[in-house]
């Protein structure tokens, strides 16, 4: 094998890597996206993990959620069912669209009520805005009049 030969191979194997790099780098976000609202879906009905505790000014807004029975649940639901569609990378606009009024709700709950929790608001909301933007050809027919 000369050394023109083998400078070749490793330059496509370098492409090729890089190339999958560029895929995982595309997919990451949507992964750790559905992830999130997976795991923390799933933590509503089987609780693997403790969350931090809220601050005194969200407990009265969170008693107030929790009063009506059904709230909770659906869309701890609702976010297993996102969570999972964005994993699997199927009805992925659906899903985005699903999760938009709930990372809203995430945002202003922390940003009035619980400033001090707000790293997984920070990350959802980051992770949120990337695979919208990854999307944005396929969103655009929910802006059509």
């Amino acid at each position: 094998m000369d050394l023109t030969n083998a400078y070749n191979v490793i330059k496509y194997g370098l492409k090729k890597a890089g190339t999958k790099l560029v895929q995982w780098g595309k997919e990451a976000p949507r992964i750790l996206l559905g992830a999130l609202f997976l795991f923390t879906g799933l933590n509503a009905f089987f609780s693997f993990y403790q969350p931090p505790e809220p601050s005194t000014a969200s407990i009265n807004f969170l008693m107030g959620l929790n009063s009506a029975v059904y709230f909770f649940p659906l869309l701890k639901l609702v976010e297993v069912l996102c969570g999972f569609l964005l994993v699997v990378k199927r009805y992925t606009v659906l899903a985005l669209t699903m999760l938009a009024p709930i990372v809203v709700n995430i945002v202003a709950f922390h940003v009035y009520f619980d400033p001090v929790n707000y790293f997984f608001a920070a990350l959802s909301t980051a992770l949120y805005c990337v695979v919208v933007w990854q999307n944005r050809n396929s969103l655009k027919c929910l802006l059509v009049k």
